[in-house]
């Protein structure tokens, strides 16, 4: 009997951190994984909406849309989603905002690792 895969939205601004996430998560996979990245909150709103997410990576600065707004748009739209948030070193106070707004963990993007991402895909 296969695994249904976690479902992982990755809304994340920057191509190269997107690929970096992907290829950790890769590396930290311990069970199926079905990983969506989009770059838009626009689009992943729509996203949401019609598919729905297990778990949410976001990243604070995306292409339409920057800061706690990102997270509170998201939170907003899917009350129950886990999200799990990447932040930049200088956004780190923001990420401690959404923590206490009801996101899962946050990660600073320059201490990313395949151990923490798996952990905060595990504990989300």
């Amino acid at each position: 009997m296969s695994q249904r895969p976690l479902r992982v939205l990755l809304l994340e601004g920057n191509p190269a951190d997107a690929r970096t996430v992907r290829q950790l998560l890769w590396e930290a996979q311990t069970a199926p994984l079905e990983v969506v990245w989009l770059d838009r909150l626009a689009a992943g709103l729509k996203h949401l909406e019609d598919t729905g997410a297990e778990v949410v990576l976001l990243d604070l600065s995306l292409v339409d849309c920057a800061g706690f707004d990102t997270f509170a748009a998201i939170r907003g739209l899917q009350p129950e989603a886990p999200i799990v948030v990447l932040a930049a070193a200088e956004e780190e106070a923001l990420a401690l905002r959404a923590v206490r707004e009801g996101a899962e963990d946050y990660l600073l993007k320059r201490q990313l690792s395949a151990w923490a991402l798996g952990r905060a895909i595990q504990c989300a």
